[in-house]
């Protein structure tokens, strides 16, 4: 409320089952302003299409009520058919929508870590479908920066499920 601003980060703790660890999961994210349009799309979007700056994950944030009422009138925040990369998902569509965010740089969520990075997953196949639902986003939106980051993402899940499908299979 103090910022007046759409979104509010958090910083997380990720408890893994035998230890935790502090997540500087922004570290190129400036913590303690406010961002604003149009800063805020040009150099963050690219988060979703594999640069990691802006965290794509929905936990750990604050998300004003009326932002997600105006997206949700224009867009589908959630789709049935995304079962990996839902949360993803739901920011990306989300973001184009927002006018500011803040960072703050308080630890503010507890992140039990396991799934897909820990052992094998047999939806793994699924991001292949996830980053096909982006690319007319970079279309939609002209931004052109998104399309070489999202090609090595696409490299990076076929090297992680074939890599998978050896160890398990």
């Amino acid at each position: 409320q103090r910022e007046d601003v759409d979104i509010v980060i958090g910083k997380s703790i990720r408890h893994f089952p035998l230890w935790e660890r502090k997540s500087d999961y922004m570290p190129a994210l400036e913590t303690n302003r406010k961002i604003t349009t149009p800063e805020l799309f040009d150099k963050y979007y690219v988060s979703f299409f594999g640069i990691n700056i802006f965290p794509v994950q929905a936990w750990a944030k604050l998300y004003k009520a009326s932002l997600i009422a105006e997206a949700a009138q224009q867009v589908p925040l959630f789709e049935k058919d995304i079962v990996m990369g839902e949360d993803e998902h739901f920011i990306m569509q989300l973001f184009p929508y927002t006018t500011s965010f803040y960072a703050s740089d308080l630890y503010v969520y507890k992140y039990r870590y396991g799934g897909m990075t820990s052992y094998y997953n047999p939806r793994l196949g699924e991001l292949f479908h996830f980053g096909d639902k982006r690319l007319p986003l970079l279309d939609r939106y002209q931004y052109e920066k998104g399309y070489q980051p999202l090609f090595i993402e696409y490299k990076n899940v076929l090297r992680d499920y074939i890599a998978q499908q050896i160890a398990y299979k």
